[in-house]
């Protein structure tokens, strides 16, 4: 924002206007005359830099996955645009990152910019933990100070959760829109910009990589191959609502993701012409079923689904003891209700007290090392509640290893999760909840808007991408 409202300014100064005329937004690439490339600046010694040496990889995105791209002592050309994307956010939940990563590395491809990836401050860890590197570009990337938010026309762009509204708000959409088209479908070159970034950087880690193929040759033979169908269902609970207004302070009825189901198996199964069924299909088919609360796989309207992975389990208090490792995995988290961000950043912690010291609508986190104030408070416990609170703060953005271990496996967990039902025939989901959306792109838009394979049943809201 204090980019745009400098740019400005330099504009009425030049055009001498003394009054604000920008109630008009200019297009999603609209080029700013009066803007200077940093690494021109530099030569015009407008702004520091230019004879200084610098090992880009040393100094630039510190992400194991990057530093993969390129083979150790090979030469090559710094590159002549770029777009990186920060894995740096104050969402706890990976389904937004998820979305804002294919959606960047569609639009590099478009723009003709390499792709980097920097995770140096992601609450998750390591890129690498969860995926294999991305593809290797033909070129270094740029020094991380020539490396810029804003204008887009910039040649060495930075993405992040931060940047949203900006990169992929109003001009983007009005953009990429398809103007011919009515609803759902004037979305379809945003969705295959996210299509492009989940084929390119949706690949597991190679931790998870032979137990999906596995679990999904497992269903496939089981199902498909007695000549039933797949039907993947996600249920998100935990602090995402329901868009439908009868439901917005609760949840949607479990039945209603059954019955949908449901519906989608027999139509697939019961010829139109003469109203016959092939009961052989519909008893081979399977509900497939992943969610963020434990409790609903227990649940009664859920007695005939199978769960989508059981690689990675997230117990509740009432199932923790009665469960079992996995494929020698012993590392069973407590997850009471579904995926709460203040449940997410207390992982680790000796005791919840400090995670509540954290207000919701708390600013921010900066990146630095907290320090606490050399004064003594008045009174000890207001001295406890200010440490505690720096504690968790602390906590959230420099996690020990223990905490991250813990948020590692609810990453891998979710995505195994969205892997195994993403490959569905037929998906059913509510599209508040990120992670449905997401399963769509994973579908494909043939399958999933035009064949109407994936159904949303929160109201009657439809696909859309990322929320800013």
């Amino acid at each position: 924002m204090r980019a745009r409202e400098v740019a400005e300014h330099v504009e009425d100064a030049k055009t001498g206007n003394t009054e604000h005329k920008h109630a008009a937004h200019h297009g999603y690439y609209y080029s700013d005359p009066n803007y200077m490339e940093i690494d021109d600046a530099q030569l015009h010694g407008l702004l520091p830099g230019a004879e200084r040496k610098h090992d880009v990889w040393a100094e630039m995105l510190g992400a194991d996955a990057v530093l993969e791209s390129i083979a150790p002592g090979g030469k090559k050309k710094t590159c002549d645009k770029s777009l990186t994307y920060v894995l740096e956010t104050d969402d706890a939940g990976l389904g937004a990152t998820l979305m804002g990563l294919w959606m960047a590395y569609g639009l590099a491809q478009k723009e003709e910019r390499a792709f980097f990836i920097d995770d140096t401050n992601w609450a998750y860890g390591s890129y690498q933990t969860y995926f294999k590197p991305p593809p290797k570009p033909s070129c270094l990337p740029p020094p991380k100070t020539q490396i810029t938010p804003c204008p887009h026309q910039a040649r060495h762009l930075l993405v992040s959760a931060a940047t949203t509204p900006f990169t992929f708000g109003h001009g983007f959409n009005n953009y990429f829109e398809n103007p011919r088209k009515m609803r759902v479908f004037r979305q379809e070159p945003i969705f295959a910009l996210m299509r492009a970034g989940y084929e390119a950087l949706f690949e597991l880690s190679k931790e998870d990589a032979p137990y999906l193929a596995s679990r999904i040759d497992e269903l496939n033979s089981t199902i498909r191959g007695a000549g039933g169908v797949e039907i993947g269902i996600h249920v998100r609970h935990g602090d995402k609502h329901p868009m439908e207004f009868q439901y917005h302070e609760s949840y949607l009825p479990l039945s209603k993701y059954a019955d949908a189901a449901r519906e989608i198996l027999y139509a697939g199964f019961t010829d139109p012409d003469t109203g016959e069924e092939d009961f052989h299909g519909e008893m081979s088919s399977k509900f497939v079923l992943a969610t963020d609360d434990p409790d609903v796989y227990s649940a009664i309207e859920m007695s005939h689904a199978v769960r989508a992975q059981e690689r990675i389990s997230l117990a509740s208090k009432s199932s923790e003891s009665k469960s079992k490792p996995v494929n020698g995995i012993d590392d069973r988290v407590g997850w009471e209700g579904g995926f709460f961000r203040n449940l997410f950043w207390s992982l680790g912690l000796p005791s919840t007290s400090a995670i509540r010291a954290i207000p919701e609508d708390s600013p921010p986190a900066s990146y630095r090392k907290p320090t606490t104030r050399s004064s003594k408070s008045s009174r000890d416990t207001d001295k406890d509640e200010e440490s505690e609170a720096i504690d968790a703060r602390e906590h959230a953005i420099h996690p020990s290893k223990a905490a991250l271990h813990l948020r590692e496996l609810v990453g891998r967990a979710y995505l195994l999760d969205l892997a195994v039902v993403g490959q569905s025939d037929a998906i059913v989901c509510g599209v508040s909840s990120i992670g449905c959306r997401l399963l769509a792109v994973m579908m494909g838009w043939d399958d999933a808007i035009e064949g109407e394979m994936w159904k949303n049943v929160d109201g009657e809201f439809e696909w859309r991408g990322l929320d800013w």
